[in-house]
């Protein structure tokens, strides 16, 4: 069995040896290289390789070229090479890079980056040697100052063109330098210098100079990171602590917070100060005010009627984005694409075609589908929601309108389309490949599915990508799980009087005898009641210390576990049950191993049998963030595979496969483990737009645990499910207001000014 042991970490400088091209991913970029101390000298004389594995972005744009030189902090491995018959020959030391930035090489180790940079184009180890040969160490001076004709001059070998693509290369890769070596000075690390260096270019640290709170907006919007940034603010350019824009910085940061954090998109002078008090240990009265009156600034007051709401100008101008379009098409309501006779007909035929016939609530929802160019159709699970849509689709047939459906999670898109039988599109696929003056004819409607998870930001890139007379109808349960980003849409929108909303009430999911549905009401409306102690009927609840958990967890999903699925409300518990779920029923299966041609190999955590979950939308596969499979074969060694795909043919190293919820089947490359987690368990957001026969449900204390994630958790089952953990904090969540309910958002507001004044 292939074991890790910590080694321990890295810090300093290293050389780049070369770099493994055939088995690189779109996340990880591995290569061998050797530890140097500043002169360019091999430190480390162990004999042992250096094999890094580094996540591409903290390349930040650089390519990763032989003959580097740069500063990284890792943790560092030990791992044996292991033979096909598992014989373990040797070991190396694989090296997990956290944060690297590019320095230059300095002495004779320019001719090694002048010779293997692919940027100094026709530069080759003569010339390069050359160059050190006239020049030596004046060589960093001529390149600085852009010296063409001394290059040429001095030295046969370089020709005029020669000269400028050195200067071009150096001048590209001197910028930089600067920055870095800059940040590293102040302590800063390598990825912000990279995203600061790729707004401002060469004038970054001119611009950090007028103003170093500028770095806020390449960080987190947390107190602590102010706080580090006005420490080097005022010790190393003597910033005043009433200076405009230290106040400006902390009261725009403290907005940001309460947008990003808490949800707001709009706060109350009260909230503003406590955030503030935050990051301004020493008090400055009258900061708001002042903060306002500066040339530049991003706050807008919008007075209420009860109160005066504060927002930052981005979030506002999303929200009124949003709020205009929706105003518009709600002003344009009453316009039926069909008369009442035809609607009476089709309905009529889609019963009998489904048979079954609609109930009241039903007939009402379609009918306010095609008679308003905004709607929307809100209810718990399983009560028809998609029913209601298939016959809107007749109806829209009839008249000869289209329609496109998206849904946020891959998840939610596909069991959309499962229940729709037309493609469903998630929201990423939607606002990057679909165009509308190709894909869709001017008579359409654009429906959103589960929209209770899509925040303001997302619903902005809708509204953008959307053209102004597409109909829209958004669909969800505003009991769900809110948005994890910002804002609030539909549970803003379906209280507005204005607003062509209907309810759906009766469940159908379940069996008339269920007492799920029973449940998930009670919870819905806060309510908390005494719940059976034993698993045997439809729903339960097993009290159980924190400590003991998982082995009851790990037993009840022994029992049926192709039929059961765990939902997790936090990571870490739902981390925990997939490691442990693993070591029990997989530790003998065979281990997916990723073999590499120099004589490395990578352990992927993952096993034959294996469920996994993908968590990263990947076109390319047809897969989706959430799609969810089984692996059902792993190979002994990387097996050459060929793919076809119409008339293309492409050849891939493959280490096994998956079967996918699908009913396809696909080959495991590097590139596909990158984005792979077991799924044994999952989290209840990852679960939203899907159903399992039965659930269990741990629940414990925690800052993220509400109603919404109670009753979200509870409404995926189908026939069973089983709470297990501390009941308390249950009732105490289920019978607390709902997070999502107490955010600031100004949209309905704003479409409800914007219709009293149309």
């Amino acid at each position: 069995m292939i074991t890790n042991q910590i080694n321990g970490s890295f810090q300093g400088l290293i050389k780049v040896n070369s770099v493994n091209r055939k088995y690189e991913s779109k996340r990880f970029v591995s290569f061998f290289a050797v530890g140097i101390n500043p002169r360019g000298k091999i430190s480390d004389t162990r004999g042992m390789f250096q094999v890094y594995r580094l996540p591409r972005h903290k390349l930040c744009g650089n390519s990763l070229e032989v003959g580097q030189f740069w500063h990284v902090k890792a943790d560092v491995k030990i791992e044996p090479n292991v033979a096909q018959d598992g014989a373990v020959y040797s070991t190396y030391h694989l090296v997990n890079v956290k944060d690297m930035f590019l320095t230059r090489p300095s002495g004779k180790h320019i001719v090694w980056h002048l010779t293997k940079g692919k940027a100094y184009k026709g530069i080759g180890k003569d010339k390069a040697n050359e160059l050190w040969r006239v020049f030596g160490d004046k060589l960093y001076q001529v390149l600085d100052e852009g010296d063409k004709d001394q290059l040429c001059k001095k030295c046969d070998k370089i020709t005029e063109r020669t000269a400028q693509i050195l200067v071009d290369a150096w001048k590209a890769n001197g910028d930089s330098a600067k920055v870095f070596k800059w940040f590293a000075k102040h302590e800063f690390d390598g990825e912000l210098a990279q995203a600061v260096y790729d707004f401002h270019g060469s004038h970054t640290i001119k611009a950090i100079e007028e103003n170093p709170y500028r770095l806020l907006s390449f960080v987190d919007d947390k107190a602590a990171t102010f706080r580090k940034i006005d420490e080097f603010s005022q010790e190393t350019f003597k910033i005043d602590t009433c200076d405009d824009r230290r106040l400006m910085a902390a009261v725009e940061q403290s907005l940001w917070a309460l947008f990003t954090n808490g949800g707001h998109t709009a706060c109350t002078y009260g909230q503003l100060k406590v955030e503030l008090d935050k990051r301004l240990t020493d008090f400055v009265p009258g900061a708001i005010a002042r903060v306002k009156a500066i040339d530049g600034c991003r706050v807008l007051l919008t007075e209420d009627d009860c109160s005066d709401y504060l927002r930052l100008l981005e979030p506002a101008l999303m929200e009124q984005v949003v709020a205009r379009r929706i105003g518009s098409l709600v002003v344009g309501n009453n316009s039926p694409i069909l008369n009442s006779e035809d609607i009476k007909q089709t309905i009529t035929e889609f019963e009998r075609s489904e048979g079954f016939v609609l109930n009241e609530a039903q007939r009402l929802s379609v009918s306010t589908c095609l008679a308003n160019k905004f709607s929307i159709i809100t209810g718990g699970a399983g009560v028809g929601k998609t029913t209601v849509l298939k016959a809107v689709y007749k109806l829209l047939d009839r008249a000869g309108y289209a329609r496109v459906q998206i849904a946020l999670s891959g998840r939610a898109a596909r069991e959309m389309t499962r229940a729709t039988g037309e493609e469903s599109l998630t929201i990423a696929r939607y606002l990057s490949r679909f165009d509308w003056d190709k894909d869709a004819p001017d008579k359409a409607y654009l429906v959103i599915d589960e929209t209770s998870m899509v925040d303001i930001h997302l619903m902005y890139k809708i509204v953008r990508h959307t053209p102004e007379h597409i109909r829209i109808v958004l669909i969800g349960d505003p009991f769900q799980i809110p948005p994890v980003g910002p804002g609030l849409v539909l549970h803003e929108l379906v209280n507005a009087e204005y607003m062509p909303c209907t309810e759906l009430t009766i469940v159908k999911r379940q069996g008339a005898n269920s007492d799920i549905p029973v449940l998930a009401k009670q919870v819905r409306d806060g309510e908390w009641p005494q719940l059976p102690v034993v698993p045997t009927g439809d729903v339960s609840f097993l009290p159980c210390a924190k400590d003991d958990y998982i082995g009851h967890v790990l037993d009840l999903l022994a029992e049926s576990s192709h039929s059961t699925q765990v939902l997790c409300m936090q990571n870490n518990i739902r981390n925990k049950i997939n490691e442990l779920a693993q070591q029990r029923f997989r530790s003998a299966d065979k281990e997916l191993v990723l073999y590499y041609d120099e004589g490395y190999v990578e352990r992927s955590g993952l096993r034959l049998h294996d469920p996994v979950m993908c968590n990263r939308n990947r076109y390319d596969l047809d897969l989706q963030n959430g799609s969810m499979g089984k692996i059902v074969a792993v190979y002994d060694e990387g097996k050459t595979v060929e793919l076809k795909d119409d008339d293309t043919i492409t050849i891939i190293t493959s280490f096994g496969r998956i079967s996918w919820d699908d009913g396809l089947d696909r080959e495991i490359t590097v590139d596909l483990v990158d984005d792979m987690e077991l799924a044994y368990a999952i989290t209840v957001h990852k679960s939203q737009g899907s159903q399992f026969p039965r659930v269990i449900v741990p629940i414990f204390n925690s800052i993220i645990l509400d109603r919404t994630l109670i009753y979200t958790a509870i409404t995926r089952a189908q026939s069973q499910v089983i709470m297990i953990g501390d009941e308390t904090a249950a009732r105490r969540a289920t019978k607390a207001e709902p997070k999502a309910f107490l955010r600031q958002v100004m949209l309905a507001r704003s479409i409800q000014a914007l219709l009293e004044a149309a």
